[in-house]
């Protein structure tokens, strides 16, 4: 996720008075506490698509190269639910 470029096309559409929401596609790893809050008041972020690759088992093993001494499916699940708490709608695409 490019924090850099999101960051620099909301404030640019800001600084012309452009309203704007938006969405994005993503595994939902990454969404800690500071991020959330970043893509909801700045990026004005109102729908998230999240990719699982597969059950608890499956996602784990694709995903633990990452951080191996944590659960990856947990650490997204977790994620969903802040993501829901903001009420950010949330698609699963098959």
């Amino acid at each position: 996720m490019n924090h850099d470029a999101i960051n620099a096309i909301c404030a640019g559409l800001r600084s012309k008075g452009i309203a704007y929401q938006s969405s994005i596609i993503t595994n939902g790893y990454l969404f800690s506490d500071t991020l959330l809050e970043q893509a909801v008041v700045s990026w004005k972020l109102t729908k998230a698509q999240i990719t699982l690759d597969g059950t608890e088992s499956n996602y784990n093993t694709i995903k633990n190269y990452i951080h191996p001494d944590v659960n990856p499916f947990l650490t997204v699940l977790k994620n969903i639910g802040k993501l829901v708490d903001q009420i950010i709608k949330i698609e699963n695409k098959k």
